[in-house]
C-alpha cells in the first residue's frame, strides 16, 4: 500500500506510546519523519495475518495477493485498512503538534493506537458476520460473532477520551443528566423532531432522593469524563433562589455555572398551562374545556393535581408525570412552530430547550 510521503516531520523524543498489548510502553528516541512513525507503529500495533480468515478478503482493496500454492487461501500481511487508517490520521493530526507539550502528543499517540485497534478488530468482526461460509461454520454458536462487537467499545471510548484534549479533532461529544425519568423522557421524545439541536447529545438521569443525589451526580461526571464527554446538568431547584441553588450545584460539582439549568421548582411546573391541557386532555381522554374548568390556579404542578382530583380521582401526579412527559415530547417534537412562539420561548420549558439546542 501506498502512503502519503509528505507526512510531517515531529519531534517525538522521550514521548511513550502503547505497546501492543494497550498496556505497556515503549520510549520515542529521536525527531521522527511520519512515514517512519507510520511504519513504527504498525510493526508493533498491526500483527502479520492471512487475509482469506478475514471475512472481507473477497471485497478488501487491500487484500494480500493469493498464495501460489493455495489461490483459497491469501498470503500474509498487516491490515491494510487499519493501515490506511492510522496514516490518514497521523497526517491529519501531526502537523498540530509541533508545539504542543510532550502530555498532548502521547494523548495523540494513545488515540492512535485506539483508533488503529478499533478499525483493526472491527474489520474483522464485521466481516465474519458478512460471510455466510464463515456464518455457517459457527452454528448455533454464530450469534456470538455479532455479539464481539461489544469489546469494540473500549477502543472508541479510549480514542475520545484521548482526542477530547486536542481541540482540532471536536471529538467531544455532549451529555445532559438530567433529574428524573420524565426528563429523560421529554427529551428522547424530542430527538425524534427535526431539529439537530436535540439529536446529538447522550441523556442520562441521575435519580435519587436526598444526599445520594450528589453522590450518583459525580459518580455520573467521573463516568462520563472519563469517556471524553462535555457534561451538562439539569436540576430543580425546588422553590429556592435558583440562581444560588446552581452555582452552589457548580462550586461543588466542579461545572461551569452555564453547564447548568435549573427549574425554578420542577419539570411540571415549568410546563406552560395551555400545552399540558393539551396533554392531559390526551392522556385522560377528556375535551380541554373540561381541564381547563378544572384548573383554578396559576401553578401548573398544582393545576395539574386539580385536574386529577376532579376528573381522575385515584391517579396522582407521580402515577402520570412519566406519561405526562412522554405525550408532551410527542407534542412538541410533531409541532415545529413552538420555536417561533415567543411567549412559549420564553416560559421555562422554553428557556430549558433553548439551553439544550445550544449546548
Amino acid at each position: 500500500m501506498e502512503n502519503d510521503n509528505n507526512i510531517q516531520i515531529v519531534d517525538m523524543e522521550g514521548i511513550s506510546f502503547l505497546a501492543h498489548n494497550g498496556v505497556d510502553q515503549k520510549i520515542l528516541s529521536k525527531v521522527i519523519s511520519g512515514n517512519d512513525l507510520l511504519r513504527l507503529l504498525c510493526n508493533e500495533w498491526l500483527p502479520y495475518i492471512e487475509c482469506h480468515k478475514c471475512g472481507r478478503w473477497k471485497t478488501c482493496q487491500y487484500a494480500a495477493l493469493p498464495h501460489p500454492a493455495n489461490p483459497h487461501r491469501s498470503l500474509e500481511k498487516q491490515c491494510g485498512v487499519a493501515e490506511q487508517a492510522l496514516s490518514v490520521f497521523l497526517n491529519a493530526g501531526l502537523p498540530h503538534l509541533t508545539e504542543v507539550s510532550k502530555e498532548i502528543k502521547m494523548e495523540f499517540l494513545d488515540a492512535a493506537f485506539y483508533l488503529t485497534q478499533y478499525v483493526f478488530q472491527s474489520e474483522q468482526t464485521v466481516g465474519n458476520f458478512l460471510d455466510s461460509d464463515i456464518v455457517s461454520y459457527y452454528g448455533e454458536y454464530s450469534p456470538l460473532i455479532v455479539s464481539n462487537l461489544k469489546y469494540l467499545r473500549r477502543y472508541m471510548d479510549g480514542l475520545c477520551s484521548s482526542l477530547r484534549h486536542i481541540s482540532e479533532f471536536r471529538s467531544t461529544q455532549s451529555v445532559l443528566l438530567v433529574e428524573g425519568e420524565s426528563e429523560l423522557r421529554f427529551l428522547k421524545r424530542m430527538v425524534t423532531s427535526s431539529m439537530a439541536g436535540f439529536r446529538y447529545h447522550e441523556y442520562d438521569t441521575y435519580s435519587g432522593t436526598g444526599n445520594r443525589i450528589n453522590k450518583r451526580i459525580q459518580m455520573l461526571l467521573n463516568h462520563y469524563h472519563a469517556k471524553g464527554y462535555d457534561v451538562y446538568l439539569q436540576i430543580d431547584a425546588d422553590g429556592k433562589n435558583f440562581k444560588q441553588v446552581s452555582d452552589s450545584a457548580a462550586e461543588s460539582l466542579g461545572l461551569k455555572p452555564e453547564r447548568i439549568f435549573a427549574f425554578t421548582r420542577d419539570f411540571e411546573t415549568s410546563i406552560p398551562r395551555n400545552i399540558a391541557i393539551k396533554a392531559l386532555s390526551i392522556l385522560l381522554n377528556q375535551e380541554p374545556s373540561k381541564i381547563n374548568g378544572a384548573w383554578t390556579t396559576e401553578n401548573t404542578s398544582a393545576g395539574i393535581k386539580q385536574v386529577l382530583a376532579e376528573l381522575a380521582p385515584k391517579t396522582s401526579l407521580n402515577d402520570i408525570k412519566v406519561e405526562l412527559a412522554h405525550t408532551l415530547g410527542d407534542l412538541l417534537a410533531s409541532d415545529y412552530t413552538w420555536y417561533e412562539n415567543e411567549a412559549f420561548m420564553n416560559s421555562e420549558l422554553g428557556r430549558f430547550l433553548s439551553f439544550v439546542q445550544n449546548i
